[in-house]
């Protein structure tokens, strides 16, 4: 029997893995799908990987093999791991956010409210949404602690406007005393921001403390 020298095992597992690759791309040709609900799926699988895996380690092979595709499907939809980790983060914070932005333009139409009202409503949101965020678990790692601060970063910047504009409407009804609608709400966003990622409290514990911020700030 000839040994191989090794260009030529070089040559040979070249040859395989062109193959092997070949013979992926075959398989998974005939499942063709919309661009849309293709791009869907590889970020939904992009973040199980990443959450099995980890961000660091996880590459697009990995993310590709999860969906039995060739990498090159993947590349086709976005460029790079990053490009694609910020497209669900992207995707991710408006799903968070969604239900906040509503309760904060609730108001529009009505004559009537109170700040305890205004803070009631709030309260009872963060009480059915703390922890049970879709990938709650994956951000509140201890390994992936500077991703939890870029997301809450993403978060607070999402949803200002949105409460500025709700502390415009309540000021005009002389319901709370700000100066500087634009500092005040980033103030509450981002104050309260270190109090939500505290996984040492209780969602009571959270909430409890955040109002009794907002109600100083509010209505000094």
């Amino acid at each position: 029997m000839l040994s191989l020298g090794r260009n030529d095992r070089r040559k040979s597992t070249a040859i395989y893995i062109e193959e092997r690759e070949f013979t992926m791309e075959r398989k998974t040709a005939r499942v063709s799908k919309e661009p849309e609900v293709r791009r869907q799926e590889i970020l939904d699988t992009a973040m199980k990987v990443f959450m099995e895996k980890g961000y660091e380690a996880a590459t697009m092979r990995d993310i590709a093999a999860a969906m039995n595709v060739v990498p090159g499907l993947c590349y086709r939809y976005f460029e790079s791991k990053q490009v694609l980790y910020d497209t669900v983060v992207e995707q991710y914070v408006k799903e968070i956010t969604l239900p906040m932005i509503r309760a904060l333009e609730e108001d529009q139409g009505k004559t009537e409210e109170s700040l305890e009202q205004f803070l009631d409503s709030l309260e009872q949101l963060f009480l059915g949404m703390d922890g049970r965020e879709r990938y709650h678990h994956f951000f509140h790692k201890k390994e992936n602690r500077h991703l939890q601060m870029l997301l809450s970063v993403r978060l607070c910047e999402a949803i200002c406007p949105y409460l500025e504009s709700r502390l415009g409407r309540m000021r005009d009804k002389g319901m709370v005393k700000v100066e500087n609608l634009s500092l005040t709400a980033s103030y509450l966003l981002f104050g309260a921001a270190p109090v939500i990622e505290n996984d040492g409290f209780s969602s009571r514990e959270k909430v409890a403390c955040i109002r009794r911020i907002y109600a100083k700030v509010l209505n000094p």
